[in-house]
């Protein structure tokens, strides 16, 4: 049975349900009754407020201890927002919102070290699920590589321009598919003009088909012409592509959650395992794997609610692609049902790079030179899941139609992935 990162502290929630009821208390004269401890804990004594915070503090240096190692061999894949972290600052709104651990009865009771230490052994227990995750994918390729190979679509000799892309991902994508995933880096130019050429072709192909566009770079909600221009004044190619689509006849809807548009916070971490000339880096705490959990969950949660709204209606998931590939069980693709999912991955890597997009990038390259080829697909569907993807597409610069010129790094990440 799949162990969910967080599931250790629905425990103490259980425990602590009482700190939420007994207000007008000092925390530390606040007391839990005995019956509420003995599935969890086993104190003879009655648990204090104060305890519980020593009970995180502990949490915290306990499940740093069960992180396993980073495979070296993956360190070169490895973001700096992927490390253990050192010490969480914790998150500051720039207006009031509903933060990711409202649902637990004792957070508000908890002091601001104590909600780092929550989240920070939350972290630790996401990072362990993704170590492990990855390993798992790494051994997949590696004992598939001869197949992904030999068997990937091979393409006669073509341009591979925009327009013949465009096409191509109009030819491939599954007539009968509920679920279209757009992967992204971000900050590309050359990216959002294929992907907001697809989309117009798409729809146009599709008239009659409802179809919604749902993204991360917009918060949870319906657009409003108010919600365009903020994203204009922020992050004007993404508002301009979103307005498109949206005049193309595509519903737009945003699917962030306000914790993570309306955050300020940083995580540091200890940057010295990547060899990057640095001891320590300070990161967006909503890109740490944590972080990246709670929103695939807020989004997947959106996902369902429309779903049940709008059943037949087409979905595509407009977002960074470690939010969407198939290499982590935390993923939306993963989570969505794979017979109706369809996710084209679409990367950027100058000419003289060899970049380390999935996992297959981290096999022998000179006998599987995955990163050399433009598009790569195959007819098998398993090997696809396998690969991590359905189709990737990798543009360089001497793709882009105009020069690029993005003033901010998008919300919720420091990795252009996310």
């Amino acid at each position: 049975m799949k162990r969910k990162p967080n599931t250790i502290f629905l425990f103490s929630a259980v425990a602590l349900a009482g700190l939420c009821v007994w207000g007008g208390q000092p925390a530390a004269a606040q007391r839990f009754p005995k019956t509420a401890l003995k599935w969890k804990f086993s104190f003879s004594h009655q648990l204090t407020a104060a305890k519980v915070e020593r009970i995180l503090a502990e949490r915290v240096k306990r499940t740093a201890k069960q992180l396993p190692p980073i495979p070296k061999q993956y360190l070169r894949a490895w973001g700096a927002e992927e490390l253990p972290a050192e010490n969480p600052v914790y998150w500051k709104a720039r207006r009031p919102f509903a933060g990711p651990y409202d649902e637990v009865p004792f957070w508000d009771r908890l002091s601001p070290q104590a909600k780092q230490n929550y989240f920070l052994s939350a972290n630790n227990r996401a990072l362990q699920t993704l170590i492990r995750d990855r390993t798992r994918a790494l051994d997949n390729v590696r004992r598939l590589g001869p197949d992904l190979w030999k068997q990937r679509v091979r393409f006669p000799q073509r341009t591979w321009d925009i327009a013949a892309l465009s096409q191509f991902m109009l030819q491939r994508v599954p007539k009968d598919v509920d679920y279209l995933l757009l992967g992204e880096e971000h900050n590309q130019p050359v990216i959002q003009a294929l992907v907001l050429r697809f989309l117009r072709q798409y729809k146009a192909q599709n008239p009659e088909r409802k179809i919604f566009l749902l993204t991360e770079f917009l918060p949870k909600g319906g657009v409003k012409n108010l919600t365009l221009k903020q994203e204009e004044r922020l992050f004007p190619r993404y508002a301009r592509l979103l307005a498109s689509a949206q005049k193309a006849g595509l519903y737009v809807r945003g699917l962030e959650p306000p914790f993570a548009v309306y955050s300020q916070s940083g995580t540091v971490v200890d940057s010295r395992v990547l060899d990057c000339g640095e001891d320590v880096s300070v990161v967006d705490t909503f890109s740490m794997p944590e972080g990246v959990r709670l929103r695939n969950r807020a989004w997947l949660e959106e996902i369902k609610s429309l779903r049940k709204q709008y059943p037949d209606a087409l979905f595509i998931i407009y977002a960074g692609d470690m939010h969407l590939n198939y290499e982590s069980s935390q993923s939306v693709g993963v989570q969505l049902p794979p017979e109706k999912t369809f996710f084209i991955s679409v990367l950027f890597r100058t000419k003289e790079e060899r970049p380390i997009m999935h996992t297959l990038d981290l096999l022998p390259q000179s006998r599987y030179p995955f990163w050399n080829q433009k598009v790569l697909t195959w007819e098998d569907p398993a090997l696809r899941r396998a690969a991590g993807f359905d189709i990737r597409i990798l543009l360089t610069p001497e793709d882009a139609v105009r020069p690029a010129n993005v003033r901010k790094p998008l919300p919720g990440g420091n990795s252009n992935r996310r």
